[in-house]
């Protein structure tokens, strides 16, 4: 036990002086910070993990080690100031999401990758459509900057493909499946497909094959065109009300699509 824990000392140690070997100054500094502490939390996972012989009791030993460390490293990046607590206390997550992922009732996603530095200002300041406008005495520049900081920060996620528990050797299947399903969906109604793709491809798909929301693939067949339209104009359940209410036309292209 005294061998394990002197062994996941001696890592976060190397880990964190690593990252840290050439620190910075200001946000650049604490940007270096928010890495150590990636990887400190890392590296104390794979030591302790060399020990672990998949007993209860091992597994239990593990997962006190490793929480100490991550739950001190936590409260470190929860620090005003730190871009990490910028983040939430301007209340970017509430719509956006805590890792920027977002959300399909409040806010796009926006890491990663985040926005351009350079954008970033005119996109808080001056906002367009639903963002509501924060100006620079609520956020300044320099909160943006922090912000940008921690979103930057935030690795992106790996394919489903490389994720050993989500990957059952069917994403082929899946992919061809899908493809001679939507074969010939919108061919020849560019202007219903173009309609499709702004206001409905994020839940159902690109070609309505379902995704958030429903499979709407051969839609036209089960519903008439009121039926379609009455749906959009008045959802039910989760799919939300499409702002401003799209006009007889466009559904008239979305019905043709699929």
């Amino acid at each position: 036990m005294t061998g394990r824990r002197t062994f996941v000392k001696e890592a976060l140690v190397k880990g964190t002086a690593a990252v840290l070997a050439k620190p910075g100054t200001g946000i650049a500094q604490e940007s270096a910070m928010q890495r150590a502490f990636d990887t400190l939390r890392t590296n104390a996972r794979e030591a302790a993990t060399r020990a672990w012989d998949g007993s209860p009791i091992s597994t239990a030993r593990l997962c006190a080690e490793v929480w100490n460390v991550i739950r001190r490293c936590r409260r470190r990046s929860r620090r005003p100031g730190r871009p990490r607590a910028v983040h939430a206390g301007k209340g970017c997550y509430e719509c956006h999401g805590i890792s920027g992922q977002g959300s399909i009732g409040t806010g796009p996603a926006r890491a990663p990758p985040p926005l351009p530095l350079a954008a970033m200002p005119a996109y808080v300041h001056a906002p367009t459509g639903q963002m509501p406008r924060f100006s620079a005495k609520i956020l300044s520049n320099d909160d943006i900057a922090r912000i940008h900081a921690y979103l930057d920060s935030i690795p992106a996620n790996p394919p489903v493909a490389a994720i050993a528990l989500l990957n059952d050797g069917t994403e082929g299947t899946h992919a061809t499946r899908v493809a001679a399903e939507t074969a010939g969906v919108g061919v020849g109604n560019a202007h219903g497909a173009s309609i499709f793709a702004a206001n409905c491809a994020g839940c159902h798909g690109p070609h309505g094959e379902g995704g958030v929301g429903p499979k709407r693939v051969g839609i036209a067949a089960t519903l008439s065109l009121d039926g379609v339209a009455s749906r959009i104009r008045e959802p039910s359940g989760i799919m939300p009300m499409l702002y401003p209410k799209p006009s007889m036309r466009p559904t008239w292209g979305t019905w043709r699509v699929m």
